[in-house]
């Protein structure tokens, strides 16, 4: 029987907590993501999982857009 999967947070809330219990399973001791400064909502997302900003940068992509980022981490427990 497939296991039934809780989407009450979201399905983006889903797939970090999926991403989590892996890192936890592996011993991986920092989850870390790069988010563009200009979306606030999922910055909020990601602060409401317990991430927090660990630094600011202006990156250029490979097709040569500028943009400014946020790196959000996140300590394992």
């Amino acid at each position: 029987m497939p296991r039934r999967v809780d989407w009450n947070g979201g399905v983006a809330s889903a797939l970090v907590m999926s991403i989590e219990k892996l890192a936890v399973k592996e011993q991986i001791p920092i989850m870390r993501c790069k988010v563009r400064k200009s979306e606030s909502d999922n910055i909020r997302l990601y602060k409401r999982l317990g991430f927090h900003i660990s630094k600011n940068e202006t990156v250029t992509s490979p097709l040569g857009f500028v943009m400014e980022t946020v790196t959000m981490e996140k300590e394992i427990k």
